[in-house]
C-alpha cells in the first residue's frame, strides 16, 4: 500500500515553549483572531504581546539599576 498523504503536524519550534494560565475567554479570542490571520496562536500572541513584553522588561531594569544606585541606609 503506499502512502498517499503528508504526516501531518506542528513545524517545531525555534525555541521550547511552555504552558501559562490564561482565563478561557481570552484563549479563545486569541485562536479566532490567530485562525482569521491564519498563524498560530502562540505566533500571534509573542508578535502582539511581545513589543509590550519588551517596554515592561526594560522599565523593570532601569527600576532596579536605580534601585541598586540608591546608597543603603545604615
Amino acid at each position: 500500500m503506499v502512502r498517499t498523504l503528508a504526516v501531518m503536524g506542528r513545524p517545531k519550534k525555534t525555541e521550547p515553549t511552555e504552558p501559562i494560565r490564561l482565563p478561557a475567554s481570552m484563549v479563545k479570542r486569541i485562536r479566532r483572531i490567530a485562525a482569521h490571520r491564519g498563524v498560530d496562536p502562540g505566533d500571534y500572541a509573542l508578535e502582539r504581546f511581545g513589543v509590550l513584553l519588551d517596554e515592561d522588561e526594560n522599565q523593570m531594569l532601569e527600576d532596579v539599576k536605580k534601585e541598586q544606585k540608591k546608597p543603603k541606609k545604615p
